[in-house]
């Protein structure tokens, strides 16, 4: 009886096992399957970090590029500004005229004898 159960049982035990050696197999496939596409994955997600670090960099310079004529541009307009107006300490002669008309009414007033009014 024991030969007779050890040999009805072989076949099922075969059965069992090339399912399990299947099944393996495809495990194997869908691990291999999984890394190709965690593979893909990264190449695509690092391609992509490159794409925006780059765009990144051509704003930045384009910004940066437009300050540094903005700043050029208010500079030449304060440098031409100053060249434009009188050096400091220098009046014009209507200018010295108007002062010198106030230094002579304050002299006058400072030397009379009325009250200030």
């Amino acid at each position: 009886m024991s030969a007779a159960r050890e040999s009805f049982e072989r076949p099922s035990d075969e059965a069992a096992m090339a399912r399990v050696l299947a099944a393996e197999r495809e495990a194997h496939v869908a691990l291999e399957r999984s890394r190709r596409e965690a593979a893909h994955m990264l190449h695509e997600a690092r391609a992509a970090s490159k794409a925006i670090a780059a765009r990144a960099a051509r704003r930045i310079g384009a910004v940066r590029a437009a300050m540094e004529r903005r700043l050029g541009a208010s500079l030449a307009s304060l440098e031409s500004q100053e060249r434009a107006a009188p050096a400091a300490g220098e009046l014009e002669a209507a200018e010295r005229e108007q002062l010198a008309q106030a230094v002579e009414r304050l002299a006058a007033e400072l030397c009379s004898n009325e009250e200030p009014a």
